[in-house]
């Protein structure tokens, strides 16, 4: 039984008709781009772009702290920056994903 606190435990496949390289990359009105960077060991950075441009990035640092015995320690601190990608550069991306062929599983 998945442990649904632990999602990537755990698949959930797609309609059958589903085929994302049907999906028009440059002009989709409703494109979100999400991207994990990281080991997963602490957790991934995640980028996500909306179809409007807004940006999000979650990411955590080690900040300097100090344990309840006065010894110095790092803890992890979660972050988030929130702001508006340009649209050039937001087209730029969606170049780049059909360029790569992003939607080519093959």
């Amino acid at each position: 039984m998945p442990d649904d606190n632990f999602p990537l435990a755990r698949t959930v496949d797609d309609p059958a008709d589903a085929d994302a390289r049907s999906v028009d990359l440059l002009h989709a009105d409703d494109l979100r781009f999400v991207m994990g960077d990281g080991s997963g060991l602490h957790g991934y950075n995640v980028t996500k772009i909306g179809p409007d441009g807004n940006c999000e990035y979650t990411f955590f640092e080690w900040v300097a702290a100090t344990n309840p015995n006065g010894d110095p320690a790092n803890t992890q601190k979660w972050r988030r920056a929130v702001f508006s990608v340009k649209p050039e550069v937001w087209s730029d991306l969606r170049k780049l994903l059909v360029e790569i062929e992003f939607l080519n599983f093959n």
